[in-house]
């Protein structure tokens, strides 16, 4: 928990955390929920607040409520949200829903009511991404996820696999966990300062079914590691973090991308996707599996069909799993190489695996098309 709380949002005395923020956390995580709200208060919170969401309640209203439902976000959860960022609550996000809790949904109906939500959420969206308050996402082991990474052993063994490579990707398997994230934190920020002093022109990546070409601007910066909040509190968004990132060219990038695990991408499981880019835009598309969740996903707005953020991670990151997760805050790499991610304007991410052709050192690449600003990533 101290990791969650002393590195994700690296909690102030007295300060407010919110577990679940406006969307809730899942009610199987209740028992992880119920340790980090006592540590929070062990380490000085001032109150820590807990939002709760049933994935079985939601499947039932994604597949029973009318169309106007599923296009009217509650205003209740909107409001909530900006009454946490306004109080400077720190956010903490945790994630491990079964993936297959929404398998069968229909996507028209679950791209248009994350659509909806989406839409009313980014106000407040907005404002967590731009770091005015602390916030931080992290990745628990669940037994019907971990059932799906792995079929094979028995349900006791299935969990305990997967909260091993949870706690070896969050560096929690280690002697002073807190003390290691610090040196993290300090190797990312160096590879940052390294990579804006090359201030590359281009990437290239290339694997199996992959050839892409990023254009960086002329003006690209590199950021990874951590952010610092509007009261000068630094803090690390994500536990596991692995990459340091930049924005292409709108219109500086081409070739085709192919994905080599399967992931969730809006409640459905995509996999053997591959994408094909021609001045920056998605063009061509497929997939083998969970297509028209994908088509939804692209066609959600202009932006969706281009990529908002490249980022590098280093062959010997702890991520690095041979098996799917699913889930992409824990990256599942193949082939000998981190995978890559790409991730839309909705959040989700769809993994691939790409080898670099021009960076120094052992990186591989994580794309992502959203309706994110380029503006944090230029100088």
């Amino acid at each position: 928990m101290d990791v969650i709380l002393r590195v994700g949002v690296n909690l102030q005395p007295g300060q407010t955390v919110t577990v679940g923020g406006g969307r809730g956390a899942p009610l199987e995580l209740a028992d992880v929920t119920r340790r980090l709200v006592r540590r929070a208060y062990d380490l000085g919170a001032g109150s820590v607040k807990v939002t709760w969401t049933d994935p079985v309640v939601d499947r039932l209203w994604l597949e029973r409520a009318s169309p106007e439902a599923l296009q009217t976000p509650s205003k209740a959860q909107v409001a909530l949200a900006q009454e946490f960022i306004d109080d400077h609550a720190a956010f903490v996000s945790l994630i491990g829903t079964d993936p297959d809790a929404f398998a069968g949904i229909d996507p028209a109906r679950m791209g248009m009511a994350m659509q909806a939500q989406s839409v009313a959420s980014a106000p407040a969206q907005q404002q967590i991404s731009a770091g005015l308050v602390p916030w931080t996402v992290v990745a628990v082991a669940t037994p019907a996820w971990a059932r799906k990474v792995f079929p094979d052993k028995t349900p006791d063994e299935a969990l305990e696999a997967l909260w091993d490579h949870i706690f070896h990707a969050t560096r929690v398997d280690t002697p002073d966990p807190v003390a290691t994230w610090k040196a993290h934190v300090g190797e990312l920020t160096r590879r940052v300062e390294a990579l804006d002093r090359a201030h590359f022109a281009r990437l290239r990546y290339r694997g199996p079914g992959t050839d892409l070409v990023l254009e960086l601007p002329a003006q690209h910066r590199w950021i990874g590691g951590g952010a610092t909040d509007s009261r000068g509190v630094f803090f690390v968004p994500n536990i596991p973090t692995e990459e340091v990132f930049s924005a292409p060219q709108r219109a500086g990038v081409y070739g085709t991308v192919r994905g080599t695990m399967p992931v969730l991408l809006q409640g459905v499981i995509v996999e053997g996707v591959s994408l094909r880019f021609e001045d920056g835009r998605i063009v061509e598309y497929t997939a083998t599996q969970g297509r028209e969740a994908l088509a939804h996903l692209i066609g959600t707005d202009e932006g969706s069909q281009y990529l908002g953020e490249v980022a590098l991670v280093t062959s010997d990151s702890p991520t690095y799993a041979t098996f799917p997760l699913y889930n992409t805050n824990c990256v599942s790499p193949v082939d000998g190489a981190p995978s890559s991610k790409i991730r839309p304007c909705s959040g989700s991410r769809i993994a691939n695996s790409a080898r670099p052709g021009v960076c120094p050192g052992s990186y591989t690449v994580t794309s992502a098309f959203s309706a994110m600003s380029a503006a944090r990533f230029c100088a």
